[in-house]
């Protein structure tokens, strides 16, 4: 139960990651193209890169967790 909910989790915060990566590459895009670099813009660009890190950091723990009880399943064989 906890390798399924584990890996559920990894897919969604995966996905999650995914879409923030492509919105800050979305936001630079947009605010270069028709704003100037505030102190305002960065802070939002700033903020989404710290949620991508976060996420990126969670899914990284899921997976050395499920790696960890996949190889604890082997052993038990």
């Amino acid at each position: 139960m906890k390798k399924t909910l584990s890996i559920f989790l990894a897919v969604i915060f995966s996905l999650l990651s995914l879409y923030a990566i492509v919105d800050i590459i979305e936001s630079i895009y947009l605010i270069s193209r028709y704003e100037n670099f505030t102190l305002s813009s960065l802070g939002f660009i700033a903020g989404k890169a710290l949620f991508t890190t976060v996420c990126l950091v969670v899914i990284f723990i899921l997976v050395k967790r499920i790696r960890k009880h996949t190889q604890s399943d082997k052993d038990r064989v």
